[in-house]
């Protein structure tokens, strides 16, 4: 993990391997939150760009019971934001990767770095953020 950790310091690697897990690369256009009983749509790039400029990508450290570097970590001002994981489950498995987000410090995060909102129905259900609302809105 400490050589992938190494690799995702390249920015260029890095948004290749944002867009490929969380977009697809660019198969989907577009991060839909559900919070709060309301759907919050972004568009990927801005996505990209916040995750891009705010992370900080390390490796996990020793906590009481386990190994140092098991993981690389996502963080924001100190704090763990998301997480990838290799998973040994026994021989008759194969190997896992996992690449968690945390929803709640996720979506506070874009909410905070993307400041154009506006409701795409009547209902305000559905919140769509940035340049999602030229994307989504005027083809309406």
């Amino acid at each position: 993990m400490v050589k992938l950790r190494e690799k995702l310091q390249d920015k260029y690697r890095f948004e290749t391997f944002l867009r490929k897990a969380i977009f697809e690369g660019t198969q989907v256009s577009y991060l839909t939150v559900k919070q709060n009983g309301k759907f919050h749509v972004f568009w990927h790039d801005e996505v990209i760009k916040v995750f891009l400029n705010k992370f900080v990508v390390t490796n996990s450290g020793s906590v009481k019971g386990s190994i140092p570097n098991q993981k690389v970590l996502f963080k924001i001002d100190g704090k763990n934001c998301g997480e990838i994981e290799m998973r040994n489950g026994e021989r008759h498995h194969h190997k896992e990767m996992k690449f968690r987000l945390h929803k709640n410090k996720i979506f506070n995060l874009l909410v905070c770095n993307i400041k154009d909102t506006k409701d795409y129905n009547a209902d305000k259900k559905i919140v769509v953020y940035g340049k999602a609302i030229k994307k989504i809105i005027k083809k309406n």
